[in-house]
């Protein structure tokens, strides 16, 4: 037995053809505690015990790094668990595993992402795409949550992200949020976040937020004025471009012209929404602008010829339902279309000539303003019904009154509008010119030679008490 720590330094084995690590001698003032010596000359402390029939034993620590008072402390203290049913061995791990989830804990966003991209980088399809989103987390998260611990991050961090891009880029506002919701998904799996507090990026956390910057945004748009569009008189000549252009994006912004919907409806366009024996297109309501008024009806667009054709020309892939797939057979994003007339406006000033402008707004013209487009050709072509036109764009026109009894919807009126715009952009026909029937009149009379007097004359007859008499100053 060894009493003190002149013993332990004088202390030799007992029996040295013992194995390795076997001469152990019991140490007084601790029940259970031994002082084990290796083949080295090194000690360790040792507790020994027995819980529920089971011989134990546990390491205390080498000595003199642990001196003796200090194991015997640690020994009275294993005995004091014993007794009391405790397996001190298995209370020591978990003690230390929460130690090490603590200090693992304290790794903030931008360190954890850096690992997340090295350990996961064969798993996308290019090096290039692995820059494109890291690129995406420097620029929009790291500013706000790359020096947070991923344990304190809230949906208050992912708002801030995303307030600054949502109204302008919110397609890549949708893609950060995406990609951080991965990444602390990743760390709640490896235990880097309390598993009982929710992914802050989740989809439905800012259902909320959404839907009110949603209203902001339609506000402000409003306040903005229409969209940016094509001038009706190039639009034959931007429609050809657009055909010259390759790519499913450019497909899509085709089909766009040509259907005068929203860029939304066409890139969910299924092909089961598409019946090409009756040339029609139904959008289902969830897809549509007004998804949330109970009143709301699918929209079912009349396809043109130009339309058809264009259908019939796009090739379908296996297991794919969209008619506009993305590359990886998801759906279009709505920069993609965006980036389509971008794109055809940069090469047009690249080539020396004006661009698409908006004569309004003096900006370039958007996939959204090809509406507006359509509209100011349905309304100076004359013979177009205002509730046409409206149709076409699907916009409820009326109250509430008024909409509970018209449930038509015009499709044969519409059937001849979408074939007449779609020969008007696509070249074949001219738009024709509209006419003021009076100043035609005018324009008679006094190439017959007639004064202001004489016209004013022969257009209010004193005996019509039905006509309004002309002023001088219009004839």
């Amino acid at each position: 037995m060894i009493e003190t720590d002149a013993e332990l330094r004088k202390w030799k084995p007992t029996n040295p053809d013992l194995p390795p690590g076997l001469n152990a001698v019991r140490v007084d003032g601790a029940r259970g505690l031994y002082a084990r010596m290796f083949d080295t000359g090194a000690i360790t402390w040792v507790f020994r015990f027995k819980l529920h029939g089971k011989a134990r034993q546990m390491a205390l620590g080498p000595y003199p790094a642990v001196s003796l008072a200090a194991a015997r402390q640690s020994a009275r203290d294993a005995y004091a668990k014993v007794k009391a049913g405790v397996d001190p061995i298995e209370q020591d791990r978990q003690e230390a595993e929460k130690a090490r989830a603590a200090v693992a804990r304290r790794i903030t966003f931008a360190k954890y992402t850096a690992q997340y991209m090295e350990n996961r980088a064969s798993t996308f399809k290019t090096p290039k795409a692995a820059k494109l989103w890291m690129a995406t987390l420097r620029d929009y998260a790291f500013p706000v949550i790359g020096k947070v611990r991923v344990n304190d991050i809230t949906e208050g961090h992912i708002q801030q992200i995303m307030e600054p891009i949502y109204s302008t880029k919110r397609e890549t506002a949708r893609k950060v949020v995406q990609r951080v919701g991965a990444i602390i998904g990743a760390a709640i799996d490896e235990g880097l976040r309390d598993r009982d507090r929710l992914n802050p990026a989740r989809p439905d956390a800012h259902a909320h937020w959404r839907s009110l910057r949603n209203a902001q945004i339609m506000d402000a748009a409003g306040r903005r004025g229409p969209q940016p569009a094509v001038p009706v008189e190039q639009v034959a000549e931007w429609f050809a471009a657009l055909r010259d252009k390759e790519g499913i994006a450019a497909r899509a912004v085709e089909f766009l012209a040509l259907t005068c919907v929203r860029s939304g409806e066409v890139r969910a366009m299924t092909w089961g929404q598409v019946d090409l024996a009756a040339r029609t297109w139904s959008i289902p309501v969830e897809n549509s602008k007004m998804s949330r008024d109970p009143n709301r009806r699918p929209h079912v667009v009349p396809l043109s010829d130009a339309a058809i054709d264009l259908l019939n020309s796009l090739p379908r892939r296996a297991g794919v339902s969209l008619v506009f797939p993305a590359p990886r057979d998801g759906a279009l994003s709505d920069m993609a279309l965006s980036k389509v007339m971008r794109d055809m406006h940069a090469a047009a000033l690249a080539a020396g000539e004006a661009g698409w402008i908006d004569q309004a707004s003096k900006r370039p013209a958007v996939p959204h303003g090809l509406r507006s487009t359509f509209r100011t050709w349905a309304a100076d072509r004359g013979e177009v019904q205002f509730e046409v036109a409206e149709a076409v764009l699907a916009h409820a026109v009326g109250g509430t009154t008024s909409l509970a009894y018209q449930r038509g919807s015009y499709r044969d009126q519409r059937v001849a509008v979408m074939q007449a715009w779609a020969d008007f952009i696509t070249g074949k026909t001219d738009a024709p010119v509209q006419v003021d029937p009076l100043a035609a009149a005018l324009d008679v009379l006094r190439a017959a030679g007639l004064s202001a007097s004489d016209i004013a004359a022969r257009l209010t007859p004193a005996a019509a008490d039905n006509v309004v008499p002309i002023r001088k100053g219009a004839a």
